[in-house]
């Protein structure tokens, strides 16, 4: 079970450096990183981290995840602009909007790391 501010959340757990949301596989085989946490205006739990795939190590993708405040699951969504993304921050307003902070490699003819600001609307549109 997973627990954050010491409440165990109901329906995630940890396994196999996997987090298991309501059922949605949220991170990798290989390797897991739980990034950041924000409460928004309603107590909402919005984490976000990236993984690291077994079946294609060194791409990793990111995640947002969104509880409501009782620790259920409202909504999740990959992030994968690039090949190596690790969203490592979050932030709300009080329309419920979500911002993430990218970190990811894009491959041109040349390598460029970026970020990225993203926002996603309290429905988890982009």
């Amino acid at each position: 079970m997973l627990q954050l501010f010491g409440t165990a959340i109901p329906g995630a757990n940890m396994g196999e450096s996997r987090l298991a949301v309501a059922g949605h596989a949220v991170g990798g085989d290989i390797g897991f990183a739980l990034r950041r946490i924000a409460l928004d205006g309603d107590e909402n739990v919005i984490a976000v981290g990236f993984s690291d795939p077994f079946f294609n190590p060194g791409n990793q993708e990111g995640f947002v995840v969104k509880f409501d405040s009782d620790g259920d699951f409202v909504w999740s969504n990959p992030v994968s602009y690039g090949s190596r993304d690790d969203v490592f921050d979050v932030d709300t307003d009080d329309e419920g909007s979500v911002y993430i902070v990218d970190s990811t490699r894009l491959e041109t003819p040349t390598t460029h790391n970026v970020f990225l600001l993203v926002k996603y609307d309290a429905d988890s549109d982009v």
